[in-house]
């Protein structure tokens, strides 16, 4: 059944077709599984849902979710053109539903994850938990701002209502990063190892999560598992550089370079196989 708070309330809206409602609920089951085929299936299916019921703010919601973690887990082949596809499904899911508390809360992190509108994308934040007080993607994504912007309390304590909220749902994985996060950007490192670690059975595919894990883990001191966890990362995004990623990265100044600083010690190249090309052109 789809459960009311992993649409932010926004059930209360019936679509008006249930094909669309059907092909919704189809897409979350793939999107879940967070390996890269399931992940474009549910894209895909989403754009159908969109199509055929333009009305339906839970579809272009999902939509722009589906894209973001595609973005996220380096899957993306287009990345700027996904970027603007992630903000207009945002945008209407919020157009067609003023209170969707999911698509507030995505509106609102993809102006701080994707354009680092940190001001604007907070008060969408504080919008979609106004909106849906027990959305637990509310909660989270909000922490996850707070954290971007230094307000490291603040970001643990919404992530762990988050994590409350959801502690078992097919999502929790993601509530469970989000919580590591927070406790790494808070210099908790053993708590933010265990949460990662956590979410890392549940979804080993997350290359976010892993990310912040090896991070953690070298901060902590533990570098055999660090680099571990760094071959498993690079197996899943061979592409991945970290060159890239601090362009991409929401985190700023010396939290964003300590960061990347973390990840090369354990081994994460800071040139992929397509940077690496392009600076050996410019260098012949």
């Amino acid at each position: 059944q789809l459960r009311e708070k992993e649409l932010g309330r926004a059930a209360r809206k019936h679509p008006d077709s249930m094909t669309a409602y059907d092909l919704t609920l189809q897409a979350m089951d793939l999107s879940y599984r967070l390996d890269r085929v399931s992940l474009e299936t549910a894209v895909n299916l989403l754009e159908q849902a969109c199509v055929l019921d333009p009305g339906y703010a839970p579809a272009y919601s999902h939509l722009a979710l589906s894209r973001l973690w595609q973005i996220g887990q380096g899957w993306s082949r287009e990345e700027w053109v996904d970027q603007d596809r992630v903000v207009a499904a945002a945008r209407k899911a919020v157009e067609r539903d003023r209170n969707d508390a999911l698509g507030l809360a995505i509106y609102g992190h993809q102006l701080s994850y994707l354009t680092k509108d940190y001001r604007a994308g907070q008060a969408s934040l504080d919008r979609a938990i106004a909106a849906g007080p027990s959305c637990a993607w509310a909660w989270a994504l909000n922490g996850l701002t707070y954290g971007y912007i230094g307000d490291t309390a603040t970001a643990v304590t919404r992530t762990e209502h988050a994590v409350r909220l959801s502690p078992v749902g097919a999502d929790a994985f993601w509530f469970e990063h989000f919580l590591s996060q927070s406790y790494y950007l808070a210099g908790r490192y053993e708590d933010s190892v265990a949460w990662g670690k956590m979410s890392a059975a549940h979804a080993g595919a997350n290359t976010s999560n892993l990310r912040c894990l090896i991070a953690s883990l070298v901060a902590a001191g533990e570098m055999d598992e660090a680099r571990t966890a760094a071959q498993r990362h690079m197996q899943l995004v061979p592409s991945f550089s970290l060159a890239a990623f601090q362009q991409r990265t929401p985190l700023n100044g010396d939290v964003r370079a300590l960061f990347a600083q973390r990840l090369q010690q354990a081994g994460i190249p800071s040139l992929g196989p397509i940077d690496g090309a392009i600076q050996g052109k410019f260098q012949e």
